[in-house]
């Protein structure tokens, strides 16, 4: 039996090569129209948030890593941008940190992500405990169908008319 052929990926550096342009381009953007950056934010962590969710299981694990991670990425950023002594020096500083650190901080980001119900449970116990019971209990019935139509709103409905 033949596997199936998949498309074959770009080049590693097709692909790196582009997302630089597509970043340029949104910065370009963003310089001519500054109003079109929150809805270009909002676009791209969408889609970042719908690979999280279609990896992860589509659930309040998947919230909570993508919650966690993008909360101790900024955090990062944050931190790095108050310890500059200015705008240049910052970007700067992130040029090398993400050709050098940026990888390593991101992988104990990814780990510390990937263990968010642990970081949970250990926050002020018992309140962690019951926090994440509730998060479990809970979350299939508030919180799920708030997030499914935000992430697949641009895609018919499933099982449409078939006309």
């Amino acid at each position: 039996m033949a596997k199936k052929d998949k498309p074959k990926k770009p080049p590693f550096g097709q692909r790196i090569g582009s997302q630089m342009r597509a970043v340029g381009a949104a910065g370009s953007n963003a310089v001519r129209n500054p109003r079109s950056i929150p809805g270009t934010a909002e676009g791209l962590f969408r889609r970042w948030f719908r690979r999280v969710w279609d990896v992860r299981g589509g659930g309040l694990y998947a919230v909570g890593y993508a919650l966690t991670f993008a909360w101790l990425e900024v955090t990062s950023v944050v931190s790095s941008l108050m310890e500059s002594s200015s705008i240049g020096e910052f970007i700067t500083e992130e040029i090398w940190e993400f050709l050098f650190r940026f990888l390593g901080d991101s992988i104990a980001n990814l780990v510390q992500a990937f263990i968010w119900p642990v970081l949970l449970l250990q926050w002020r116990q018992p309140v962690g405990l019951i926090l994440l019971v509730a998060g479990f209990a809970l979350f299939p019935i508030l919180a799920k169908p708030v997030i499914e139509r935000w992430l697949f709103r641009d895609e018919p409905p499933a099982g449409g008319d078939k006309a």
